[in-house]
This record gives C-alpha cells, sequence and structure tokens, in this order.
C-alpha cells in the first residue's frame, strides 16, 4: 500500500506583522494595477532556477514541471506486463524498496530561504510573501498495515500573503516551488497580482457576520468568521476584476467526522447574504420506490469553481483550462 502526505514544516522568512479585523467597521480596498508576469519576467525566473522552460499564460501565469523527476517514486523495471482490457501493451515496475529508504530531501529551512533568496535576487519576491517549507511523503506497507518503508519525496516552499495583517488567499495569489532531493527545481507555480491600496469599504460588524456565516452553515457548527481578501483565478475576458475587496470566510465543523471546510461570503455593508439552500428531502429507497433514482431534486446549490492543486497545477495548458472552467460557468449564471 503507497501512502502520498504532506509533513508541514513552518519557516518564516519575512516580517510581514499578522494582524485582525475583528472589531474593524472598515477596511482597505486594493485595485488591481498588473496581473501575472511580462514575458520578460517569466524569462528571468526561468533563467534563476535553471530550467529549460516554463509555460507562461496570456494572464502571466507561470508554472514548470519535471514530470520525469516530479515525486519520482524508484522502481526496478521488470519488463512486459499482460496488455491491458483495450489490448494495449504495459510494462511491469517493481518498488525498490532499497533505493526508497536511501531518499533524502532538502532540509525544510535550508529550501525555504534558498527559494526565498532566490526570487529576491531577481525582484520577485513579493513584500507581503512569508514561506513555508514542507515534505511530500512516501509510505509504504504491506497487506496487514506493516511499515516496510517511508521517505521524502521532495521539499515545497509556499508563499503565504497578507494585505493590512489579512490574509490573501486564492489562485491568483499563489508562488510554489518544489524541489527534489538534490535541490533541483521539478516543479513551479508563480501567480501574483500587482496591488495598490484604493480607499476604503464599510464591512459587517462582529455580531453580523457571525450570523452570515452560521446561517449559511446550518446545521453544521460555525468554528470561525473573519476576513480575507480573495484573489480569484485570472479571466482573459469579462468579468476581468480590477479590485479586491475584504470578504467574508466561515469555517464550519462536522461533529461526526472531527472535519472542517471553508467557504466565503459577501463581508461588505450592504452586500445581500446568499440564499439559503433548499432543505433537502429524506432519499428514497431505489429498491421500494420505482420513481427513486437520481435527479436534480437530489442536488442543492453549489459554488461552481476549480484551481490546479498539488501536481495537476502546473501541467501544461491546466491554468487555462481551469479560467475557461470557471468562466463558462460564470457566464451561465452559475457562481
Amino acid at each position: 500500500m503507497l501512502a502520498l502526505s504532506g509533513l508541514l514544516g513552518a519557516v518564516a522568512l519575512t516580517g510581514a506583522t499578522a494582524g485582525t479585523a475583528s472589531a474593524a467597521d472598515e477596511l482597505p480596498v486594493y485595485a488591481v494595477r498588473s496581473e501575472g508576469l511580462t514575458p520578460e519576467q517569466a524569462t528571468t525566473l526561468q533563467q534563476a532556477f535553471g530550467l529549460g522552460s516554463v509555460e507562461h499564460t496570456p494572464e502571466g501565469v507561470v508554472t514548470f514541471i519535471d514530470e520525469d523527476r516530479h515525486l519520482r517514486v524508484p522502481g526496478i523495471d521488470r519488463g512486459a506486463g499482460r496488455p491491458d482490457e483495450s489490448g494495449q501493451a504495459t510494462s511491469q515496475t517493481q518498488l525498490d524498496l532499497d533505493a526508497v529508504r536511501g531518499l533524502r530531501a532538502v532540509p525544510l529551512d535550508e529550501a525555504a530561504k534558498r527559494v526565498t533568496e532566490t526570487l529576491r535576487g531577481v525582484g520577485l519576491l513579493p513584500g507581503n510573501a512569508t514561506a513555508s517549507a514542507s515534505h511530500s511523503t512516501l509510505d509504504i506497507t504491506d497487506a496487514n498495515g506493516n511499515a516496510l518503508a517511508g521517505a521524502p519525496l521532495d521539499t515545497t516552499v509556499t508563499f503565504d500573503f497578507q494585505l493590512d495583517g489579512l490574509p490573501l488567499e486564492g489562485p491568483g495569489s499563489k508562488i510554489r516551488v518544489s524541489l527534489d532531493g538534490a535541490g533541483a527545481v521539478t516543479q513551479l507555480t508563480y501567480s501574483t497580482r500587482v496591488l495598490a491600496r484604493a480607499g476604503t469599504v464599510q464591512v459587517l460588524g462582529y455580531d453580523e457576520r457571525y450570523r452570515r456565516c452560521r446561517a449559511a452553515a446550518y446545521p453544521l457548527q460555525l468554528g470561525l468568521a473573519d476576513y480575507i481578501y480573495w484573489a480569484p483565478p485570472w479571466v482573459a475576458r469579462p468579468p476581468v476584476y480590477d479590485r479586491l475587496e475584504p470578504v467574508l470566510r466561515c469555517r464550519v465543523l462536522d461533529p461526526s467526522t472531527g472535519s472542517s471546510s471553508v467557504f466565503h461570503l459577501p463581508g461588505v455593508l450592504g452586500s445581500p447574504a446568499p440564499t439559503p439552500d433548499p432543505v433537502v428531502p429524506p432519499r428514497r429507497d431505489s429498491a421500494t420506490d420505482a420513481n427513486a433514482g437520481v435527479g436534480a431534486q437530489w442536488t442543492t446549490r453549489v459554488d461552481v469553481g476549480s484551481s490546479g492543486t498539488g501536481t495537476c497545477q502546473s501541467l501544461s495548458g491546466v491554468p487555462a483550462d481551469v479560467t475557461g472552467f470557471n468562466t463558462r460557468f460564470t457566464g451561465a449564471g452559475v457562481p
């Protein structure tokens, strides 16, 4: 059995000071001055990390992935296997447990420092960015759950962003660099905006924002209601996001599973509260009800959206595909 996991070890390397807006009546609004990197900046980024080539989208997102080395698991070639169900040829690979046990990764603090200093050296480190690093780990067990081998596959450095002490999150605000054991970059994503403060807006007070989050979260338990700035994905055509306003981040808890999830609501004073989802009727048993089945009656309103994550976020064409997906549903009136 194989298991991939991330063991987080945060290493703060820049001096952004965290803050809250728990009692604030107003918060800043930010105008988008530019989106993404220019072709010249993309080339600078490529050369800084010694990459042979990068993907640079029209919106300025820069991505790279080394498909041969990113999250590579050592294996032993065992030759041709049986044809698959379509008659296509297959190959057999056996896990190389000795090689797995010998895997080493760049230490967390060293990786965070190296990536941070590389970006700073070429002028591409945002002033509001703080680095943290984590390992993607491989754990191998037998059929009885006994551990056979385990090791880190890479070290990934990501950056958290803040605006006036509040988190700046979303697919339009992401820097991520993965290093293999030798320190070579195997995956990179760079997507940022240049922002400038452009006035303020009134926001919901403490009681109102908790009431709004609690109503939207029902029947789950509300754990947190606070403000963030949300950077949506780039779009090549309307709606174009030319400003960022504070939004309400609601974290809900499911006591039955112990899990939590986050959703966002409008947080500016005067913005309409979302319409609650309809109550889902009891599901009919198809074994006893001939009219039972899967249909629209079982589906509540959902927010449609996506962003490339993990390995997928740097595959060629993924940013354009994700943008097209989000734009298509937004244009059809689906949030």
